[in-house]
């Protein structure tokens, strides 16, 4: 049976191995352009079938991972191969001009793509576990740079494995130098920058030739790098292991149906931006003057300033995002807002004041047992009481508590019909992936949905982990780390003109944003502060009250002792300042009695002198 192995040679049948149509073959030498990572109508058939066969073994050890692909150009056909053993797969394009499909595409697999380069690769921190690059860090010369970005999106456990071109190959050898390239890596200085990043380093070796009968013996050679910080065990012996040909073309079936499935997607997207491209040269000729979005998104920002809670609960996790619930609710104009998770009601209630006074038709719908849970604490019946009442009061007319479990509640609602979905139940990862997933097809194209606590990582919350591959799945994302922690995504299908751009990464004014929320919510933390003191203070029983009067009573009768204890010692003052002059008028009259005593006394031996003679 014919096999792929990765040191005795790839074997293929010929219909997988003879990519160029016979027309290519009868070009002269000259017009084939070897430009490996980068697939031109005239590439010889080595660097295609080389990738090929990194793909297919790296799909081995793919499985249950999250992996970033980075590719250059007509490789993304194997981040599809790679999907269909990972758990999910980024293809980052480093293209200086990507592909078509080398943008974020929802599709109905674990697969995305998205435009990057190697100084800035568009992902959160910590959130990949297997990275593959191969035949394209060439296009960098800041490798240091490379490595730290590398050592950023990787988790700590994370592996790298990276196929450098040999320098020998195509540096020193005459004519082979590839125009492309900025910076072709040495061997072994290449695995010593590795080694200073990464405490497991190995280095695989492929033969130059790549099996009789297919490629001659114009065979490149390559190689293989595996970097990490945890033990490399097992991994070189599963790239090491022979492919079996039927695998091989298994995955590569399943690979083609993926991009059929994406090319159609891509047709769709391609007749709506004729459709949308249409219509902004419809806009454009009746208004000339329209200004920018993030203009409107300044102006609607200076409202929200504005916007004042009138329900603050305890407890105070929510309060400060507040014044951001008002502002979006306003900025989606939901037809039908749900939320999984309300307790005292803080969230809920702003959301239900800004359609109010944004004057939106706005359905909304508040889910919850009123109950608690191992995270919230468990609470009595008074809490439902409370919202209850204050919910009949202001918002009965458009709004409506639903007391049963999320599970039971989501009958409730028809497909695709939910615009706004806010989760706040149970914090574990499962039971928030599991409420997300299970709500996930009521919502409607382009839905927002808002995700609190994704900045607690103790007793056993679990928002933080899903988020961030949430992250990876949708383009549109935004994350505020006060107050616990919200995290706020679009799904990606939303039509031209509900798309928020302001929840892309790129958006300008992105972090301008994040700050003035944060300081908006600050201070309604702050007021909540205050209410509470009053309120506290309100609630107190008489006995309480009598006690405080007791110790005002007595403050001011220490104070009036303090009065005068301070008038006693002036008193004291000015007597000491008397008996001092009084002091010294007695010196001075002992010195005059003094005085006239000794003149006297001189006066009278005089005479007792006169008197002897």
């Amino acid at each position: 049976m014919s096999c792929l192995s990765w040191r005795r040679g790839v074997h293929l049948p010929r219909d997988l191995i003879e990519v160029q149509p016979e027309s290519a073959k009868a070009r002269s030498e000259s017009d084939l352009m070897d430009t490996s990572e980068r697939d031109v109508p005239d590439v010889d058939a080595a660097d295609e079938l080389e990738h090929l066969h990194h793909y297919l073994q790296a799909a081995r050890i793919a499985a249950g991972k999250i992996v970033l692909d980075v590719v250059l150009e007509q490789h993304h056909y194997g981040s599809a191969i790679l999907a269909q053993k990972a758990r999910h797969v980024v293809c980052v394009d480093m293209s200086d001009e990507p592909a078509t499909d080398a943008r974020r595409l929802e599709v109905n697999t674990n697969l995305e793509q998205v435009a990057g380069t190697w100084a800035e690769i568009p992902l959160p921190d910590a959130s990949v576990d297997l990275l593959l690059s191969f035949d394209n860090i060439e296009h960098f010369d800041q490798l240091e740079q490379l490595l730290r970005e590398v050592r950023r999106v990787l988790r700590p456990s994370g592996t790298i494995i990276i196929c450098p071109l040999r320098r020998y190959q195509y540096s020193i050898e005459p004519g082979a130098r590839r125009s492309f390239h900025v910076r072709e890596s040495d061997q072994h200085r290449f695995k010593q920058l590795l080694e200073s990043h990464f405490s497991h380093v190995v280095d695989l070796h492929e033969p130059d030739s790549f099996g009789p009968g297919i490629l001659g013996n114009g065979g490149t050679g390559s190689r293989l790098v595996l970097a990490s910080d945890d033990p490399l065990s097992g991994v070189p012996g599963i790239l090491e292991r022979s492919l079996d040909e039927s695998e091989a073309v298994e995955l590569l079936g399943r690979a083609v149906a993926e991009r059929d499935v994406q090319v159609a997607r891509l047709c769709r997207a391609l007749a709506e931006r004729d459709a949308q491209l249409r219509e902004a040269r419809i806009a454009a000729s009746l208004s000339e003057k329209r200004g920018p979005q993030a203009q409107a998104v300044l102006n609607s920002l200076l409202r929200a300033a504005s916007f004042s809670p009138q329900s603050l609960q305890f407890p105070d996790a929510w309060i400060g995002h507040l014044p951001f619930a008002g502002w979006l609710v306003r900025t989606v104009s939901p037809a039908t807002l749900v939320e999984l998770g309300t307790h005292s009601g803080n969230s809920y209630f702003s959301f239900c004041q800004a359609v109010v006074e944004a004057a939106i038709p706005t359905r909304c719908f508040a889910v919850d047992t009123w109950q608690g849970d191992e995270h919230t604490g468990y609470y009595g019946e008074e809490v439902f009481t409370a919202v209850d009442a204050y919910h009949q009061e202001h918002y009965a007319g458009f709004s409506r508590l639903l007391r049963m479990l999320f599970d039971d509640a989501v009958a409730c609602f028809s497909d695709e019909s939910i615009d706004f979905l806010h989760i706040d139940g149970l914090h574990t990862y499962e039971a928030v992936r599991h409420d997300f997933e299970t709500w996930l097809p009521k919502l409607a194209p382009g839905a927002v949905v808002v995700f609190h606590d994704t900045n607690v990582r103790e007793r056993s919350f679990g928002v933080w982990k899903l988020w961030a591959e949430l992250q990876l799945r949708y383009r549109r994302t935004l994350e505020f780390v006060h107050s616990h922690g919200l995290g706020v995504l679009q799904l990606n299908n939303a039509p031209a003109s509900r798309r928020l751009d302001w929840l892309e990464r790129g958006f300008p004014e992105r972090q301008t944003l994040i700050s003035y929320f944060s300081a908006l919510g600050a201070r309604q933390l702050e007021r909540y502060g205050t209410v509470d003191l009053k309120r506290r203070a309100a609630s107190r029983n008489p006995a309480v009250a009598e006690r405080e009067a007791e110790v005002v009573d007595l403050r001011q009768a220490l104070a009036e002792h303090d009065r005068q204890v301070a008038s006693l010692g002036q008193a004291v003052a000015e007597r000491d300042r008397q008996i001092t002059s009084l002091n010294q008028t007695v010196a001075e009259r002992d010195r005059q009695i003094a005085e006239a005593y000794d003149n006297g006394w001189g006066r009278i031996t005089a005479l007792l002198r006169r008197l002897r003679r």
